[in-house]
This record gives structure tokens, sequence and C-alpha cells, in this order.
């Protein structure tokens, strides 16, 4: 989430969740399913990189929103039992008003349900790959 992004003393972004660590996801286990990948929500194994660049994407879409909406909020989702099926039907989150559509094609590659399917951070650290 955008209000877990730190700043170093020299201005460098860190991207931190003190209550989430990588692995298998408990049954009864409080996450943030807002930000957490489809595949944590539907059967709770974490893939670590591909399971956060799912995360990394909601939280640019709360960057062009300046850290003012809820993922999910405008569907009327308020749980993991919304979400998922929500997700499984191939919807995601609607492009910010200020963002760009080709960042917004980049976010939902992010999102896409199978997670060899996104991009390796590798690729999202250069501009070229957002359209920039």
């Amino acid at each position: 989430a955008l209000h877990n992004i730190l700043l170093t003393h020299d201005l460098k972004a860190k991207v931190v969740d003190f209550d989430f660590q990588s692995g298998l996801i408990q049954k009864g286990s409080k996450i943030p399913f807002r930000w957490t990948a489809y595949e944590v929500l539907d059967n709770g194994q974490v893939l670590v990189e591909k399971s956060d660049v799912w995360s990394f994407g909601v939280l640019i879409w709360e960057m062009f929103h300046f850290a003012n909406a809820l993922p999910y909020e405008d569907e009327n989702i308020w749980n993991v039992e919304d979400l998922k099926p929500f997700l499984a039907n191939g919807h995601r989150l609607e492009k910010p008003k200020l963002c760009p559509e080709s960042i917004h094609s980049r976010l939902l590659e992010c999102w896409d349900l199978v997670p060899v399917n996104r991009p390796p951070f590798r690729a999202l650290i250069s501009a070229k790959n957002w359209g920039g």
C-alpha cells in the first residue's frame, strides 16, 4: 500500500509491510487483500516476485489517485469473498483519470491472473517499459 512507503535519509523509497511475510498464508490470517495477488487470495501461495508485482501495480494505481482512493471501493468490494470472483471473472481496477493509457496497460500486465505472465521487476524499473 502507498502508506507503506518509507523514505530513507537520502530520499530513496522503500516499500515495507511489517505484518506480511512470504510463504504460505495460514487460513484465518489477516492480509491486506486489496493489494494481494490473486494466487495468494485463492490458495495462500505466495510467489515472491510475481505476487509482489501484483501488489506493486496496486501501489502505482494508488499513486495516480494521490493516495485518496481505496482499491476496489468503486466496485463496492469490502472482503476477500467478493474480490476473488471479481478478479477471476477478469475484472481489474479501473484506469485512474490522470493515468495515461500506456501506464494502465502496464498495470493490467501486473494484474495478470497467471503469475508467470506478469512482468519481472527488472522490466518495471525502466521508464521505457512504462511508455516514457
